[in-house]
């Protein structure tokens, strides 16, 4: 029995070293593991400080990002608005280009017309001096007539002479009044 007690004695002093043994493993253990978990408390703050640094960013970027689609919208409705003002100002711009064709092309009309109506005029003018001249050589040959023929006979003729100026005058203020309808 003592061996028995001795093994016992023995095997009890190593279960004692391997208990000091475990307790200082154990104290290791949890020293690095309270080390771990610090250290991961650590990182886990950290991550923690970063998610709340990359909310507030993303925050920060979506109200950024509403600002700009705003802005975006404005200027959207500005350069449709800016179209439709110069779509309406070459829709004018065309009317008043044809209108100036149109113009223009009455104007190229009227000159004729008034080129016309001036050497119309002019014939008249030319008209009018030779019925000028008429009556003057008619009232001298009115003289000559008085003395060789009959005052019915000359009444007539002058009567005759009198009505062709007056019809021509007419027909010459007519002609003044279409070249100032003209201009």
């Amino acid at each position: 029995m003592v061996d028995f007690d001795i093994k016992l004695e023995a095997t009890s002093n190593e279960m004692q070293d391997l208990r000091s043994k475990l307790k200082l493993a154990q104290k290791e253990v949890s020293h690095e593991i309270q080390t771990s978990i610090i250290s991961i408390r650590g990182d886990f703050q950290a991550i923690n400080t970063e998610n709340g640094d990359l909310d507030q960013e993303i925050q920060k970027l979506t109200s950024i990002s509403l600002k700009n689609e705003v802005l975006l919208k404005k200027m959207e409705d500005r350069l449709r608005s800016n179209i439709s003002d110069q779509e309406a100002l070459l829709q004018k711009y065309d009317e008043l280009l044809t209108e100036h064709k149109q113009l223009e092309y009455s104007y190229s009309e009227s000159c004729a017309k008034l080129e016309s109506v001036e050497k119309e005029v002019e014939q008249s003018e030319m008209k009018e001096e030779s019925i000028q001249r008429l009556e003057r050589i008619c009232a001298e040959q009115n003289i000559t007539w008085m003395m060789g023929t009959s005052a019915a006979a000359d009444s007539d003729i002058h009567h005759q002479l009198f009505s062709y100026a007056h019809s021509i005058k007419l027909t010459f203020f007519m002609f003044e009044v279409l070249i100032i309808l003209v201009a």
